[in-house]
């Protein structure tokens, strides 16, 4: 179902393939469930909002970890950075479904 809609051309088709999309994607269940939309949006920002602030501050973590364990590794090891088409999951742990990725290697 093609989802690119246009303002400007709105008509019966158009609001048809819109309520279409809105079921769907679960958006109707999603609105007759909240209260307060404008609470349940200001939750949503400040949620990836904090997320987005934990990625930081883990990103600065690990950049502060890696040059302290390159320091005393020397040139014996190599340190991996954080790769994603690297895991030691699919080796280690055959359990997992999901795709892990690591910080740092040694």
């Amino acid at each position: 179902m093609d989802f690119d809609f246009h303002p400007s051309q709105v008509n019966d088709d158009i609001i048809s393939k819109i309520s279409k999309f809105c079921d769907k994607t679960g958006i109707i269940d999603l609105f007759g469930q909240i209260k307060d939309v404008h609470d349940y949006l200001v939750g949503v920002e400040t949620g990836l909002d904090s997320n987005a602030r934990k990625n930081r501050s883990g990103d600065i973590f690990q950049n502060m970890v890696q040059e302290k364990v390159r320091r005393l590794l020397h040139s014996r090891y190599s340190i991996v950075n954080n790769d994603p088409n690297f895991s030691l999951y699919k080796k280690l742990a055959k359990r997992y479904g999901k795709a892990k990725t690591h910080d740092i290697v040694v």
